[in-house]
Order: structure tokens, then C-alpha cells, then sequence
């Protein structure tokens, strides 16, 4: 499962949830009777596969496709083969720009694939691993060049375990080793481990543009990724409320490790309501490295979830046309990756966020959170668990209560 849920990503705040509920629907009612009539066209990018691999495995952009057609089907209760949607898969390797000019040139080449991404009213773009970068710089392009127009078309992008902020630093060693064997695409995906690298700002260019132009963007992380960290595959560093943000967990996984699930996703919706998580998930990043689901990396999008959040996040969400996103400089290579001593550090200061603390829809979570907490008691032999619970005593006092309980007395009495 997905969580937060996409229920769980409406601004906090004040805002009643009957009026919000119905402004949801009248969204629903018109999105089924546009587009039930309206072309949409769905362009998947496969990710990475290491040179030595690629004559044996061979990836396949269709998968993405067809989830993502199923998944506007469902929401528009529409038969197996109803409904104006064209497919339109990406497949092939390469360096991320190579990839990028190759597939904008096909695209290009071919008349009746242009004449369906300009006539199309809905485009989804989905990707995955190297193809959440490669999809993003492909969008810019397409815009660029006159093939897609968002102020005439709704535009999603559906980016999943994406290499966004590069792999996990435990595995810097393996960029030397794609080097010794000529593999240019595999090393440079540490060129995402920093900000300050060429690609990394090609990449952050291409997708502040796309965001400003209304695209609308959800990053989805895979629990038991152990290549690609949280903070990564969810483009931590960059902020702008046309992006949600969630990762797949598996329903068994979720049971046995509940509190650290749910601080994970009360951590997501934080983010999902555009506040700040005061840097607490990329500091966890490392801890949770692989710990949170029964598959790993490429399983997530194997999952129907993904595609249907982001149908939901394309219709049910505000547009943010004309918006800057705003982003902040980071850099993940040893040594200078974030200390996990750093944890009780930000967790203090979530604690004493007020506008977190007393938003309306986070209090119940926070509350629900302590009690977990106060309850935990990881198996010694879940080391990750034993660790976290020493780092997030912070969250074993009181401190944010005095603000719900100054929150409370300020509400009109019913």
C-alpha cells in the first residue's frame, strides 16, 4: 500500500471537511465527463540496468503504460478497452541526457506519436529509477519544442524510486567500479548525490520549469529500496505544493513495524501540507534504508497504487501555474552525508514547530504517535528499531501538548 493516502495530502488547516469534501466531488464530476470524451496519452520511461546486464535483461516501458491506463480506467469506470488513451513506451539505455535527446528525436520522427502528445488533453509522464530524471529533462523538451502545451493540457507525472538526489552513500564504491568497466550511465548517477554537479543542475532546471509551468508531480520511495534512499526517490530538497509524496509499504510490513511506518507517514503528510519536516525524513533516510517493505526496488512499480494516486493528485489537487519551487543546495557524498546523531536535534524541533504542531489535521496523528511511542519496545534484535528509539527520545516528553492545549482553548466552543 501507498501511505500517506491520497486522502491524507488536503491542505491543513482550518479548512472544514465537508466543504472540502464537496469541492472534491464537483472536481470528480467534471474529470469524467471530460475525458471520457478527451484524448489522454501516457508516456512510460523505464529506469537503469548496469551495461553488463543489458544484452541478458531487457526493460520494458509497456508495464508503466498499462498500469497507468488501467488505473484512469478504474477512476473513470471505464471497460478494458474504452476510453481515448494512447501508450506511448520508451525503451532503450544510455546516459540520462543521451536518453532524453534519443527519445525527444523518436518522438519527433514519428508523425502520429507528435500529433497524439499534441492533441491529447491528459499526459501522464511515469518513470522510473533513472527514468524519473530522464522523464522530467524529456517534459522540459517536449514543452520547449511546441509538442506539449500545459495551458491547454493537464499534465501528471508519476516518478517512482527515482535517483533524484543519487544512490545511498553506503554504495559510493560501486561509481569507481562503473568507471573501471566503461559503464558511463551507472557512474554518473553519483553525479546526483550533489547539487552542485552539472547533471544535478540540469535535472533541478528542468523540473522548477516544469513545475512553474503546471505540471503536477508525485515521488513515490519504495520501502525496501537498498540502492535508493528515501531522501532521493523523493526529491526531498525540492518543494512546491503541485508535489505529493509517498512510499509503498507492504501490508504485513506495516503491521510489524507500525510505529516507525507511521512516523514515516505522518512525516510525508507534514510535507504533503507544505511544511517543513525540519530535515527528519532525509536523516532517517539511511536508517531505513531497505527496512520497510518485502520487495525492493523495482517492485514498487509492479503495484497499482502508484498510478492511481497520481490520477487523484491530477484531478482532485489546486493548480499552482506560475509558482516558483523553492530549493534547497545538499550534497550526499562521504563524508559530508547527514549525521544520524543529528536526529534528536530535529525531532526537538519538530516538536516545537507551532504551525505543525496545532495544524488541525496533524494533532490527532502526533497524539496517536506519542502513545506508539510510549508503548514501542523494538526486539533487541531489530537493531534499526533499537537505535531510532534511542534517537527519538525527544518524543518521549510533553513538549508539544502545551501548544494543542493552548490550540483547544482558543476554538470556539460548539
Amino acid at each position: 500500500m501507498i501511505i500517506p493516502s491520497y486522502e491524507d495530502t488536503t491542505p491543513a488547516g482550518t479548512l472544514r471537511n465537508v466543504t472540502h469534501f464537496l469541492h472534491l466531488n464537483q472536481l470528480v464530476v467534471g474529470f469524467k465527463a471530460f475525458d471520457q470524451v478527451q484524448p489522454i496519452v501516457i508516456i512510460g520511461i523505464h529506469g537503469w540496468q548496469p551495461k553488463l546486464v543489458q544484452p541478458f535483461v531487457k526493460l520494458d516501458s509497456s508495464l508503466f503504460c498499462g498500469k497507468m491506463a488501467e488505473a484512469i480506467r478504474l477512476k473513470l469506470n471505464l471497460g478494458p478497452n474504452e476510453g481515448k488513451i494512447t501508450s506511448i513506451p520508451l525503451n532503450g539505455y544510455g546516459t540520462v541526457l543521451d536518453r532524453r535527446d534519443t527519445f525527444l528525436k523518436q518522438i519527433q520522427s514519428n508523425q502520429t506519436t507528435s500529433d497524439n502528445i499534441k492533441k491529447a488533453k491528459t499526459l501522464f509522464v511515469v518513470g522510473h529509477s533513472q527514468g524519473v530524471p530522464v522523464g522530467a529533462l524529456l517534459l522540459q523538451k517536449l514543452i520547449e519544442v511546441g509538442l506539449v502545451n500545459p495551458d491547454q493540457q493537464q499534465i501528471c507525472a508519476c516518478f517512482m524510486a527515482g535517483i533524484s538526489q543519487g544512490p545511498a552513500s553506503r554504495l559510493d564504491v560501486g561509481e569507481y567500479v562503473f568507471e573501471a568497466v566503461d559503464d558511463k550511465q551507472s557512474a554518473e548517477l553519483f553525479e546526483f548525490q550533489t547539487s552542485s554537479s552539472k547533471l544535478s543542475q540540469t535535472y533541478r532546471d528542468a523540473t522548477l520549469n516544469i513545475l512553474k509551468c503546471g505540471v503536477k508531480i508525485v515521488y513515490f520511495a519504495s520501502g525496501n529500496d537498498e540502492g535508493v534512499p528515501l531522501h532521493s526517490s523523493l526529491y526531498s530538497n525540492m518543494n512546491h505544493p503541485s508535489i505529493k509524496r509517498g512510499i509503498y509499504v507492504a501490508n504485513f510490513v506495516y503491521e510489524e513495524k507500525k510505529f516507525i511506518a507511521d512516523l514515516v507517514r505522518v512525516l510525508l503528510r507534514i510535507r504533503n501540507n507544505n511544511y517543513s519536516d525540519h530535515g527528519l525524513l532525509v536523516l532517517l533516510s539511511e536508517s531505513l534504508l531497505g527496512y520497510l517493505s518485502d520487495r525492493g526496488h523495482s517492485h514498487l512499480h509492479d503495484e497499482s497504487e502508484p498510478y492511481q494516486y497520481a490520477v487523484d493528485h491530477l484531478n482532485l489537487s489546486r493548480e499552482y501555474k506560475g509558482v516558483d519551487a523553492k530549493f534547497t543546495e545538499f550534497n550526499y557524498k562521504l563524508p559530508e552525508k547527514p549525521r544520524k546523531t543529528y536526529i534528536p536535534w530535529s525531532m526537538r524541533g519538530l516538536l516545537t514547530d507551532e504551525k505543525i504542531i496545532i495544524a488541525e489535521k496533524l494533532i490527532s496523528d502526533f497524539q496517536s504517535l506519542r502513545q506508539s511511542f510510549k508503548s514501542w519496545s523494538p526486539s533487541p534484535l531489530d537493531l534499526v528499531a533499537v537505535e531510532l528509539k534511542s534517537d527519538l527520545q525527544p518524543f518521549g516528553d510533553d513538549t508539544e501538548e502545551q501548544y494543542i492545549e493552548v490550540y483547544k482553548e482558543t476554538q470556539p466552543k460548539l
